[in-house]
């Protein structure tokens, strides 16, 4: 499927227009209750459909930037934050044939999707000019520690342009574990099975107990923040990616009121790996 995606402010939103696909020959003569106006009226609406897919494709600055290194873009948002979204794309062959890792990876979910994470590398505004500066380093440098256990989210390849910052990441095809709860409590008048919790629990500790042997606290700890792949296996992801040192306490509030420890709601100084732990 091919389209366009307009990428001009952090209020962008994708959408991709499909080719319109007609079989049979085409004639104008009307169907019995319809007038030849009205036919005329669809194929002209057919007809700027079909131009509309060859005026600004090719010149969308993000289609393009990531077009040039190997993914294409499919247009389907998968999340979206404060100084960034995050969209669905295809790996090209060229870039699997120089990255061996991501040919493996995509082997075993059994498709050729990533999630592309882009970042507007907003001028005057100095939170985003300071998120830029400072978080996105370090979220880059956590996730590269990180992305050796199975239970946290890949980083696979990042790359930049004047007015854009890529990251390349692992495709969680069935959601996060919000989404995947209330699905399960819409068919079904009880909870998750014991069985299924504890597997999930046990790949969410593990994931996280590998994240603090690195010195990496999580700091927003969520069931949105948890992701589930094709096999269900759990990816945590979205980082605030803050160093943590043992025993040092940390005092500028992170996370969610509804996961977050006592001592942060408090306005309290706290660790990091403990205030992890309360919001599992």
């Amino acid at each position: 499927m091919t389209g366009r995606c307009q990428f001009t402010s952090l209020d962008w939103e994708p959408a991709v227009h499909a080719h319109p696909v007609m079989t049979g020959p085409i004639s104008l003569t009307p169907r019995p209750g319809r007038t030849v106006d009205s036919v005329r009226g669809k194929m002209g609406s057919l007809y700027q459909k079909a131009k509309s897919l060859f005026t600004t494709t090719s010149l969308d600055p993000a289609i393009l930037e990531c077009r040039q290194h190997g993914y294409i873009l499919l247009g389907k948002s998968l999340g979206s934050g404060s100084y960034a979204k995050v969209i669905l794309a295809e790996v090209t062959a060229g870039v699997l044939l120089n990255n061996k890792a991501l040919e493996s990876e995509v082997q075993q979910e059994g498709h050729n999707k990533v999630a592309v994470k882009i970042i507007l590398k907003a001028k005057g505004n100095v939170k985003e000019e300071e998120y830029i500066r400072k978080f996105v380093p370090r979220e880059i440098t956590a996730m590269r520690k990180l992305s050796a256990h199975d239970n946290v989210i890949r980083l696979y390849d990042q790359f930049d342009s004047s007015a854009r910052r890529y990251l390349v990441m692992q495709y969680a095809s069935n959601g996060d574990m919000l989404g995947f709860i209330n699905k399960w409590r819409a068919g079904s008048l009880v909870g998750l099975p014991e069985a299924v919790v504890r597997r999930f629990l046990r790949q969410i500790l593990s994931g996280l107990n590998y994240c603090h042997e690195q010195r990496i606290v999580h700091r927003d700890l969520k069931c949105e923040n948890i992701l589930l792949d094709g096999h269900y296996i759990v990816k945590i992801t979205d980082y605030y990616f803050d160093d943590s040192v043992e025993y040092q306490y940390l005092s500028t509030f992170c996370g969610s009121y509804a996961y977050a420890a006592p001592e942060i709601i408090r306005g309290q100084k706290y660790q990091g790996e403990p205030a992890d732990i309360w919001s599992v």
